[in-house]
């Protein structure tokens, strides 16, 4: 771009030129000699940048710089290449005009969108609660920037205020937060005609050095001491707790003394359930700063659970447990007798629960199993041997034989799965009980055969029950037919009333009640026939009195012992079959 400024003979007025960042520009000197020098000055402070065609090789920006223009008439101007802000200022051209000096002066100004040093636009400030927190900040924009908030964590918002001089503005405003949580992060955008740039204002509280020892270490029964310090510049009383945790469970929690700058928590004679990661924490007006601490334990391995399994034919023993060291050595003993085979144990890694001061901490451990075939042999016990380099621990199965042969039952039953397991321990290698969690039985063959034929030979009885009862049912009714016969009734008008009489005469029940001692049997007075016929009546007689029974509409109490007459001589009806009813 190329600007031309025609003037009288002196000094032309101040000229404001401006272009875009990163672009070209042309100055064009309104005085033309070919007689005397044309001179240009630039920033900073008028300095010479060139003589005709000539340019000053002091300059920083030399090769961005070039002279333009026809020479030969005397024309010499001055051309900027990949304009930045470093080339804001004052450009004076000056020359001699017939035989008088003549300057022009040029402000020019980069149009560029609000910047920070070192491009930044992340910002932190000190902060605390109850208290105003000043936001200051100074930057680079032309034209003049406008700010507004953009965002905020709920402290109060102040009003921006803003001081812009030749290119450079200063700009202020206020966060008043009033909980802990408005010490957060807040937004604000700061635009111009040349574009705008998002800023974030990061409030802080203040937060004094915390130290502890990284790493602590401990063999079982020793004594250690953790402490932790805070290094704090202001009078101000900050309260000290620790906490306890192993793999992100919460453990427990120890408070120290709130008169010092140091804190110390002792635990005597440490084991597997001290370790873990120790939490320092200090804590002033809702503010709060940490450390951790680790512990690590070093000692015995600890036996987390037993399980006893039975696949096919061979019983599984397995014994889980964790251990903070390695090497390890696992040994299975047989009524105290070491089981040399190589292939009769393996380890593997698994998970394992751990009881840390009543919490239940998942981890990573070992279980070691043990494979037995199921023999005919009454081993006694069976023992776990698990050693590292700080000390060892047992697994017993006691009684494991005598112990099976209560679960399993009869040696006639088919046991296809039966798992036997123990008690999780409660840091406790020995002394455990062994508890059945899940036990699968199946009958046999022979045994299932067994059933099958007594429940046919059942099935087989009760069709000849039931066919007897229909043979029987068949000679009432012939006998009723044989009585109409041969004794017509009196004054009945109908058949439908003499059906009537007949199943009110024959269906009826007569309850009597006797005493406890009495005994119900059939009257001896029948002969061979009659008894066997009374027998038969007998046998159907539990479907007479349901039948009865759900047909009454009112409840009666008798006493334990009732008898019921059904008569049997079906021309007289004189001959009752007695029998009892247990209530």
């Amino acid at each position: 771009m190329c600007i031309v400024l025609l003037g009288i003979l002196g000094v032309l007025p101040l000229n404001t030129l401006t272009a875009q960042y990163r672009k070209s520009f042309t100055f064009t000197c309104p005085y033309m000699s070919t007689t005397h020098s044309v001179l240009w000055f630039g920033p900073e402070n008028l300095v010479s940048y060139t003589r005709n065609g000539q340019i000053n090789k002091d300059l920083q920006k030399q090769h961005r710089i070039r002279i333009s223009g026809n020479t030969s008439n005397g024309e010499y101007n001055l051309e900027i290449k990949n304009i930045s802000r470093m080339d804001d200022g004052l450009y004076r051209c000056a020359s001699v005009v017939k035989g008088q000096s003549v300057t022009a002066d040029f402000m020019f100004k980069v149009l560029r969108k609000p910047s920070f040093s070192n491009n930044e636009c992340n910002f932190r400030f000190l902060s605390e609660v109850g208290k105003i927190t000043n936001v200051s900040l100074h930057g680079d924009a032309y034209p003049s920037p406008t700010f507004s908030w953009m965002s905020s964590s709920g402290g109060k918002l102040g009003i921006w205020t803003i001081q812009y001089d030749s290119g450079q503005f200063k700009v202020t405003s206020t966060i008043f937060p009033t909980m802990i949580s408005h010490i957060d992060v807040y937004k604000a955008l700061v635009r111009n005609s040349e574009g705008s740039l998002e800023i974030i204002i990061n409030l802080h509280v203040y937060e004094p050095e915390v130290i502890v020892d990284p790493m602590v270490s401990c063999n079982t029964s020793n004594d250690i001491s953790l402490t932790c310090s805070i290094i704090n510049n202001d009078t101000s009383l900050w309260q000290n707790k620790w906490m306890h945790y192993r793999n992100k469970v919460f453990i427990r929690t120890y408070s120290g003394s709130d008169s010092s700058w140091v804190s110390v928590w002792n635990i005597r004679y440490c084991d597997y359930q001290d370790a873990g990661e120790y939490v320092c924490s200090w804590t002033y007006n809702e503010t709060e700063v940490t450390a951790s601490s680790v512990v690590v334990v070093y000692g015995r391995p600890v036996i987390s659970k037993k399980d006893m399994t039975l696949d096919g034919q061979t019983w599984v023993l397995s014994v889980y447990f964790f251990t903070s060291s390695l090497p390890i050595e696992v040994k299975w003993y047989i009524n105290d007798k070491h089981i040399q085979q190589n292939n009769a144990s393996t380890i593997k890694i698994a998970n394992v629960t751990l009881i840390c001061y009543e919490k239940n901490i998942s981890t990573e451990g070992y279980r070691s199993d043990f494979f037995l075939p199921n023999l005919n042999e009454r081993h006694s016990k069976i023992n776990c041997h698990i050693k590292n380099q700080y000390d060892s621990v047992e697994g017993s199965f006691e009684n494991i034989w005598s112990a099976m042969s209560n679960l399993i039952g009869s040696t006639d039953m088919d046991f296809t799965e039966t798992i036997v397991s123990t008690v999780s321990m409660d840091r406790q290698p020995e002394g455990n009980y062994i508890a059945v969690k899940d036990l699968y039985i199946y009958i046999s063959i022979s045994s299932a055969t067994s059933l099958i034929i007594a429940l046919s030979v059942a099935m087989i009885l009760v069709r000849i029950r039931l066919r007897r009862k229909g043979k029987l049912d068949m000679n009432v009714i012939a006998e009723r037919e044989h009585a109409r016969e041969n004794n017509p009734p009196l004054e009945i008008q109908n058949e439908s009333q003499y059906e009537e009489i007949d199943d009110r005469s024959y269906n009826s029940v007569t309850w009597r009640n006797y005493d406890l001692n009495a005994t119900s049997s059939l009257d001896e007075s029948t002969d061979a026939s009659d008894r066997n016929s009374h027998i038969e009546i007998y046998n159907s007689i539990p479907n007479v009195y349901v039948e009865l029974e759900n047909s009454q509409t009112e409840s009666h109490h008798y006493q334990s012992t009732t008898v019921y007459e059904i008569p049997t001589n079906m021309k007289t009806g004189n001959s009752p079959l007695k029998f009892e009813v247990i209530k």
